[in-house]
């Protein structure tokens, strides 16, 4: 078996991969998204977004590998792939010299095919790949090619995508840590005064905050120390206080011992006799000037993240839909029938991720999307892509106004394309007009979906854990993510109806 050499800039790349923060995390719909994409539209049994670290080669996104997490650096493929920007294609892997010898070609997985598109960094480093591999000899079309690419870039994108979210909760972390400390660690001022507000007594926290000895405060006015611009509110607080005799709380500026304006909050109680006259006022204050100002901080951080979370939004969105577009392009210039319906597939399901992120770009939370406003537009778009007008097909939609974060919108409308699309395939042969109903509410707090149509029906017996399609299976595993299953039935008025429960809905966007 052939080793490749060691490439001058691997330190770099390392450590660009370690700084992504990705390896060893859990699975993600958009890295499943992708692999999904590739096994169907190449027509292989497996497809893996495989990130080579020192000495393994690990799978954030594994079909059909089960149980396989990561192998050996020195038997990876992709080691190979990524010495070049090129996608690298082995037709046949037992009459390549590089990997004849190779365990996974003479042992599991008997790797016969493979082909692999280089994640690329935007500064050059290529970390990993999307890859496909059969257990026959082969060569993609073109068009497949293509794809693979494509899909290397939108992994990239999306790769870059975490991690800038990643660093800006670091950040806001950081920001909310100093924030409890400037709170917390403030020493408190007491001081007691008459009802007409003079001094009768200060602690030495309040002496050293105005920079005056507490023996020297004693029988001067308070309102001497507050700031001049606050002073008739504060006279105007503390005559209601004395006359309501309840405790008030406020905040107001004061001259600190350095001259500077220094922010206060006080909590003012009136100290009444056995009459209910106020005979005297304690009051209890700290200084919350850093506290004011690291809100102002942290208002101006909270702003930048939204202005980089629209950014990277926009962008991913942008990304995904020149993938989109290449797709598009690649469907129109190839005459192989299941090519189109393959490029076909994976553009609505590109497109489907990329509205995704265009609803969270124009969003004012930017945390999470209405489901009503995004699914009635992705129906629309799916609607277009399968010329249900001049079908005479219609396409009703009720959908509640659940919320959702990106981690199960994405999934969500995967999920309803591939229900939708299915009906829409195989429920009107041979008919001029036909419906699909969708709809979403929530079933005792658990959203509910159901895909129901009027056209030709189930065939008996049948099952989803049956189907042979890869729109089904890909459906299940999407339902399966958001903490449902898919089942299918007869529905009501004939044709086929699809219910799924989605308690991850509620869960992950709560």
């Amino acid at each position: 078996m052939a080793t490749p050499p060691i490439d001058l800039n691997e330190r770099r790349r390392q450590d660009a991969l370690i700084g992504l923060g990705v390896l060893d995390t859990l699975p993600e719909p958009v890295f499943d998204a992708i692999t999904s994409a590739a096994a169907e539209a190449c027509g292989v049994p497996i497809a893996l977004v495989s990130l080579v670290d020192a000495d393994r080669q690990w799978f954030k996104s594994n079909i059909g590998l089960p149980g396989v997490e990561q192998t050996s650096r020195d038997v990876a493929f992709c080691d190979h792939a990524i010495r070049g920007s090129e996608l690298l294609e082995v037709p046949s892997a037992e009459h390549d010299a590089r990997f004849a010898a190779n365990p996974l070609v003479t042992g599991e997985p008997h790797i016969r095919f493979y082909a692999g598109a280089p994640i690329e960094l935007p500064g050059g480093e290529r970390v990993g790949t999307v890859c496909v591999i059969d257990r026959e000899p082969r060569q993609l079309t073109q068009a497949q090619r293509a794809l693979l690419v494509g899909l290397g870039r939108v992994a990239s994108a999306a790769l870059v995508d975490r991690q800038r979210q990643l660093a800006l909760s670091r950040q806001v972390a950081v920001s909310e840590a100093r924030y409890r400390a400037i709170v917390e660690d403030q020493s408190e001022l007491i001081s007691l005064a008459s009802p007409d507000g003079v001094l009768s007594f200060v602690n030495q926290a309040y002496a050293r905050h105005y920079g005056t000895p507490a023996e020297q405060m004693v029988g001067r006015r308070l309102l001497d120390f507050v700031a001049a611009a606050d002073r008739a509110a504060v006279a105007s607080r503390l005559e209601d206080l004395v006359a309501g005799r309840e405790i008030a709380k406020s905040v107001n500026r004061t001259r600190a011992s350095t001259g500077d304006e220094r922010w206060v909050e006080w909590t003012n109680r009136p100290l009444v006799d056995e009459a209910g006259r106020c005979t005297a006022i304690h009051s209890v204050g700290r200084d919350v000037t850093e506290q004011h100002l690291a809100e102002l901080r942290l208002r101006e951080a909270l702003h930048e993240k939204d202005t980089l979370l629209k950014e990277v939004y926009h962008r991913v969105k942008n990304n995904l839909q020149l993938v989109q577009s290449l797709l598009n392009l690649q469907h129109r210039g190839t005459a192989d029938a299941s090519a189109q319906a393959a490029l076909a597939d994976s553009a609505r399901r590109i497109r489907a991720m990329a509205l995704v992120h265009e609803k969270l770009y124009q969003s004012h939370s930017l945390a999470s999307i209405t489901l009503g406003a995004y699914a009635r537009e992705l129906l629309r778009h799916i609607g277009e892509a399968a010329s249900t007008a001049a079908r005479g097909i219609e396409i009703r939609a009720d959908i509640a106004d659940v919320h959702a974060p990106l981690d199960a919108a994405i999934p969500f409308g995967l999920l309803l394309n591939e229900l939708v699309f299915n009906a829409l395939e195989h429920a009107f042969e041979g008919r001029s007009a036909g419906r699909v109903d969708v709809s979403l509410d929530l079933q005792e707090g658990v959203p509910l979906l159901r895909v129901q149509d009027d056209g030709a029906g189930l065939e008996p017996g049948f099952s989803c854990s049956q189907a042979t399609g890869m729109g089904l299976h890909l459906a299940m595993s999407l339902a399966t993510q958001l903490g449902g299953s898919l089942q299918a039935r007869a529905g009501r008025a004939g044709g086929a109806e699809f219910i799924v429960p989605l308690p991850g809905l509620v869960r992950q966007a709560g």
